[in-house]
């Protein structure tokens, strides 16, 4: 019944707006055409400067910030990544981006953490984010011993998975 009467307001709603629409007057009708154009030559400057930049997306409210996954749902934010020092648990650095992909920033970041801690070699603990093969052996190339679940651990057929996440 609830979804009759909506559909009977919708209607309505509809009706009135016709009827606005059918009132205006000729001035009225080209005011809003010309606005029309000016918001089409706006978004068609949009989709030039997307095209020259190569990106495939932009925030018309904050530029920097991307379409993301996020705590499985799609947010418009950016991707924080943060080294911190165990011993002092104080943040080392930090890196905001508008990137989804975590794993690609690894070795950087840890590259910057081995320079600020001043020494040869690290061993560092991240995410399932961070599981990229690529990464993880350019970070063993560069001294720093990487301790990353694989992505899909905990979605294997194992069975007593008592040590996942899930788990604590």
């Amino acid at each position: 019944m609830k979804k009759i009467e909506k559909y009977l307001k919708d209607l309505e709603k509809n009706d009135s707006i016709e009827a606005d629409a059918k009132s205006m007057n000729a001035e009225k009708l080209k005011e809003k055409i010309e606005h029309i154009k000016e918001r089409k030559e706006k978004y068609q400057g949009i989709l030039k400067e997307l095209k020259k930049s190569g990106e495939k997306q932009v925030s018309l409210t904050d530029p920097d910030s991307r379409l993301m996954l996020n705590n499985k749902r799609t947010d418009v934010c950016y991707s924080v990544h943060i080294t911190v020092d165990e011993k002092n648990k104080l943040i080392l650095d930090h890196e905001v981006v508008n990137e989804n992909n975590d794993a690609s920033h690894l070795t950087e970041l840890l590259c910057r953490a081995k320079q600020i801690l001043e020494v040869d070699k690290l061993k560092v603990v991240a995410d399932a984010n961070y599981s990229d093969s690529e990464e993880l052996q350019k970070c063993i190339d560069n001294g720093i011993t990487p301790y990353i679940p694989d992505r899909d651990s905990e979605r294997r057929d194992v069975q007593d998975p008592g040590f996942y996440k899930s788990k604590f």
